[in-house]
């Protein structure tokens, strides 16, 4: 078991129930083992008894180490008093099983420490290296629904969470919307939320991670019946305003999470804000450039009826057609008596301008 611990798989962890009996049946063997082949003179009953108790701090836990390593002092006492007097047995069996017991145990916590300290390391360079494939996709990304669910299946591999969702503001309403949700079947994309008592109102107040496990914990209350024990959350910033909030949930209630793991989910949302930055700048220069050209065409049709009747109709229909105004009027100043008369006009709406 300690070999396996030292490898670099993760060992399984037992129940209590389980590796209490696993215990005892190593003490049985070893006990009967030396029972019926070592003698007293022979040291290998220390480190046989040494041995099961560092297995025990490996699979069970530093106190079954400890109960291990009584459990053996007392079997070796035991084991000694069979041919030498109690007084000298019994110290004889003290001074060189205690050092025993204190190294082996002590080596066996060392190595364990180690080996957790070991895990985390890779584990949390595998997720850094996970974290920057994901930013670097963002960067490039201009489908805005595909970055939403991007950026949260990220967020709950790396911090393995139960699900997530990401909720935007709505500038044209004024309000925050569901607009992505992963593992959450009670939430509807698209439903508006208020910034109340639950994640997205703290977050929207606090302008920073905010971590929830009391009720309420969401705005929704259609999510607080869902047996969430945790959820955390992080603004989206866009130009130092809140557009949005990013959150992950747990139902684990021992969970938490390290600093490490709060700055990676913040850097997901600020890498999220950037990509949705460059969206919006992507689409006003797309917009620009189609303006552009529209007025290039409207402008190629007014040379072409430069002296012509019609000039002024085409005029107005390009103000409406290509520049998308819902009306245009062109009026021109009448030098016999000097009064503004419309010439042409041109409307997209369902009644005329007066």
């Amino acid at each position: 078991m300690a070999t396996l611990t030292i490898q670099k798989k993760s060992v399984p962890r037992f129940t209590r129930p389980m590796a209490v009996l696993l215990l005892v049946l190593d003490h049985l063997v070893v006990s009967g083992w030396i029972l019926l082949f070592a003698t007293p003179s022979s040291s290998l009953p220390y480190l046989l008894y040494a041995l099961v108790a560092a297995e025990a701090v490996f699979r069970f836990d530093l106190w079954g180490g400890i109960g291990t390593s009584l459990f053996f002092t007392v079997g070796i006492i035991l084991f000694q008093t069979s041919d030498l007097g109690l007084a000298i047995s019994v110290r004889d069996s003290i001074l060189r099983a205690i050092p025993t017991v204190a190294v082996i145990t002590g080596l066996g916590a060392a190595v364990r420490a180690m080996n957790t300290e070991i895990r985390g390391t890779r584990r949390r360079l595998d997720q850094t290296e996970q974290l920057r494939n994901v930013l670097g996709e963002l960067v490039g990304q201009l489908d805005v629904s595909r970055m939403l669910y991007t950026v949260i299946r990220c967020g709950l591999e790396i911090l393995q969470m139960d699900s997530g969702a990401i909720v935007l503001l709505d500038e044209d309403r004024g309000v925050f919307t569901l607009r992505a949700a992963v593992h959450l079947p009670e939430a509807i994309e698209g439903t508006a939320i208020s910034a109340g008592d639950g994640i997205v109102g703290r977050v929207v107040r606090e302008r920073g991670f905010v971590t929830l496990g009391e009720l309420p914990l969401f705005d929704l209350p259609a999510l607080n019946n869902a047996g969430y024990s945790w959820v955390f959350g992080t603004p989206v910033l866009l130009e130092g305003k809140v557009s949005g909030v990013l959150h992950l949930q747990t139902r684990e209630t021992e969970r938490r999470l390290t600093r490490w793991e709060e700055e990676a989910l913040e850097v997901l949302a600020q890498q999220l804000a950037v990509a949705l930055r460059n969206v919006r700048l992507f689409e006003e220069t797309e917009k620009r450039a189609r303006r552009l050209e529209l007025l290039n065409r409207s402008i190629d049709q007014m040379n072409q009826k430069l002296f012509e009747p019609e000039l002024l109709d085409i005029m107005a229909t390009a103000l409406t057609g290509n520049l998308g105004f819902a009306a245009a009027q062109i009026w021109l100043l009448e030098q016999s008596d000097g009064a503004l008369w419309r010439r042409a006009g041109h409307h997209t709406t369902r009644n005329a301008p007066p």
